[in-house]
């Protein structure tokens, strides 16, 4: 996509995967996310995935309450890890 690498657009991606290098969840979102970002497909929705995923994976390593929802919105998984933090 536009020639530029998704590292460049958006290194906080590999700074997550390389933070939590035994969350499987989020090493895969990273390859799907290069993957897609390199086709032009899916970035939007997989960024959104990837960013929910990164918070899931705080509030667990921050023994947060987790969410009472069985399908959080993203901006109930911010807020979550807003507080979290």
């Amino acid at each position: 996509m536009s020639g530029e690498r998704l590292d460049g657009i958006a290194p906080a991606f590999r700074a997550a995967k390389e933070r939590w290098p035994d969350a499987p969840n989020l090493q895969q979102h990273d390859r799907d996310l290069a993957r897609t970002w390199e086709e032009g497909s899916s970035v939007i929705e997989l960024t959104k995935s990837f960013l929910e995923m990164l918070c899931h994976t705080v509030i667990n390593e921050l023994g947060a309450t987790p969410l009472a929802s069985s399908s959080p919105t993203t901006s109930e998984f911010l807020s979550r890890v807003l507080d979290a933090l």
